[in-house]
């Protein structure tokens, strides 16, 4: 269990249905941020890498929850594009995008997302991530997070997470 605070309220989880009536698809970039690891030669961390989570800021929809970050891809926008975008105004990082896990459909009360995962990692230099449109943000790994304060589209990614860290290497 991690130390995230839990949010104030429960997100109402959907069957996701594309077909269905559920409000329009919204299609969101999300950003899957490796932790650089700053050690050359240090060994493989595997399913253990620290990944970026931030928190939703109270005055938006789901306020509280935790999430990876990202966004809604812009009209002729590609998904690579708009998580690069997205992370720069977020969480104020420069970011390259290393691999994409599969679409990940999610219905909510008001609307239906349709996810593109991407992994990343932040480009050399780039500063520390910082909370410019988030509540907050931490680099947590997969035994450490809380799936209870994470947003229910999201929860899907973190096992598409784990198959993805279990066979990568950098």
């Amino acid at each position: 269990m991690s130390s995230l605070q839990k949010p104030a309220k429960k997100a109402i989880r959907v069957e996701a249905d594309p077909a269905s009536d559920c409000g329009k698809l919204v299609d969101v970039a999300v950003g899957i941020v490796l932790q650089p690891d700053p050690r050359q030669d240090a060994p493989d961390l595997g399913i253990n890498r620290p990944f970026l989570v931030t928190r939703r800021r109270e005055s938006t929809v789901y306020g509280g929850w935790w999430e990876f970050p990202g966004g809604k891809i812009e009209p002729c926008e590609t998904p690579s594009a708009a998580v690069v975008r997205e992370l720069y105004e977020e969480v104020g990082i420069d970011a390259r995008v290393l691999a994409r896990l599969p679409l990940r459909t999610h219905a909510y009360e008001h609307a239906t997302v349709r996810l593109h995962p991407l992994v990343c990692l932040p480009t050399p230099g780039s500063p520390e991530p910082r909370a410019v449109e988030v509540a907050e943000w931490r680099w947590l790994t997969l035994d450490g997070l809380d799936r209870d304060t994470f947003l229910p589209a999201n929860g899907p990614l973190l096992d598409d997470l784990r198959g993805h860290l279990s066979t990568q290497r950098d």
